[in-house]
């Protein structure tokens, strides 16, 4: 039997979970409520054959299930964005015509 600190044995009964980098130790420590509601929600989500089989063009049912099993709990899908931001001061140089650095804005999408 799989066995995985902090999360209960029916959960893993019915889900093969690996638990990479200790994430439900980190889930337990650091975002319990948020542990608790996940695995309620797994708990009583079934996966069916249909749910598999049906033709659900770009999304299946699955997800679905699972977003009105959680958001009644406070979970809405969620993109984060994040822009970085480099600039160089130098502090005790002579003043100079030129200038030393020019700012640059770094922007990347994942």
């Amino acid at each position: 039997m799989n066995t995985i600190p902090f999360l209960p044995a029916e959960l893993l009964d019915i889900y093969e979970v690996h638990n990479f980098r200790h994430a439900a130790e980190v889930l337990h420590t650091g975002c319990r409520g948020e542990l608790d509601d996940l695995t309620e929600a797994l708990l009583e989500y079934r996966l069916s054959i249909a749910d598999i089989t049906a033709p659900g063009g770009n999304e299946s049912s699955a997800p679905k299930i699972l977003s009105t099993l959680l958001r009644p709990k406070g979970w809405h899908e969620t993109r984060i964005k994040g822009d970085l931001l480099i600039t160089l001061e130098v502090y005790g140089a002579e003043s100079s015509s030129r200038p030393i650095c020019q700012s640059v804005y770094v922007h990347s999408t994942y």
